[in-house]
């Protein structure tokens, strides 16, 4: 099992952001997640891996270990049983190489408008890579752009679109391949059957600690994206039962309560490549 661990600072305040008179926004601090991905923005999912099975690796755009969106309000872009990214600020995966070798990138996409895109990339850490990927052509038709070749050794590798330059601007992200360097026809040979993507079925995030003596009231609001699958959010104090999170809903704490916990888990369809998403998940309190 894929195991992610993160020990957090301290819980704090954001005094700037409020919710109307004396609430403040909260800043969510995570204590240990396994097998799901709470970031900084408050956006919740599972994250995939991909092994490589035959000649190239296939990437589902959905299907990346790391996301970040340009505005709060982006969901996946939907076209009857299409799926594809748009407006992404930061964009990884994570994948396993068999077959070390040279590798060509490609990408299919789709652009607004017939003005220049480009979009930063880099592999394993190192250098960022702009690449130009189209200049006059007919907008919101979808094609296979070529990208830069990457020598890869077997193992594990991490391909990162870097924030702020990803895919922004109204582009749209179907998929991704890596090819080997000398294949013809790319596009039309690496198929999603040439990798595995790893997801996993379920996963769960706990917060660190919040000091609860501290508090008068909290609440917490989101947005989800389901996709087929399943998202709950508890909390409890102290020692107590968890209990089911009433959506922005203000929650008045017990006066004898010390400490306030959050646990939030995730679990996809079984039958789906797709993980569910958590959108703008927010801690709002007020204090004593």
């Amino acid at each position: 099992m894929h195991i992610i661990l993160l020990i957090s600072a301290l819980f704090a305040f954001s005094s700037g952001l409020t919710a109307g008179d004396d609430a403040f926004r909260a800043r969510l601090r995570v204590e240990k997640s396994r097998d799901m991905i709470l970031n900084r923005h408050g956006m919740a999912y599972l994250p995939c891996r991909q092994i490589q099975k035959g000649d190239g690796i296939f990437f589902e755009a959905e299907q990346m270990y790391g996301l970040n969106y340009n505005y709060p309000d982006v969901r996946l872009d939907r076209q009857g049983n299409a799926v594809s990214l748009i407006h992404v600020r930061f964009l990884e995966f994570r994948f396993d190489v068999v077959n070390p070798g040279v590798y060509r990138a490609w990408y299919r996409a789709s652009f607004p408008t017939d003005l220049g895109y480009l979009h930063g990339e880099c592999m394993d850490g190192g250098e960022v890579r702009s690449v130009e990927d189209s200049i006059r052509l007919t907008p919101n038709v979808w094609r296979w752009h070529k990208g830069p070749l990457y020598r890869l050794e077997k193992g594990r590798h991490v391909w990162t679109f870097p924030s702020p330059h990803a895919w922004c601007g109204g582009a749209k992200l179907d998929c991704l391949i890596l090819a080997p360097e000398t294949m013809a026809d790319a596009p039309e040979r690496v198929r999603p059957s040439d990798t595995e993507a790893c997801i996993p079925v379920r996963g769960e995030v706990l917060l660190r600690r919040i000091k609860a003596s501290l508090l008068k009231q909290w609440k917490m609001q989101f947005a989800a994206e389901l996709n087929g699958g399943s998202f709950t959010a508890e909390y409890r104090y102290d020692g107590g039962p968890f209990r089911k999170i009433r959506l922005a809903e203000w929650e008045t704490v017990p006066e004898d309560a010390e400490y306030l916990f959050f646990r939030f888990r995730m679990k996809r369809a079984e039958t789906s490549g797709l993980s569910p998403f958590v959108h703008n998940l927010e801690l709002f309190v007020r204090e004593k």
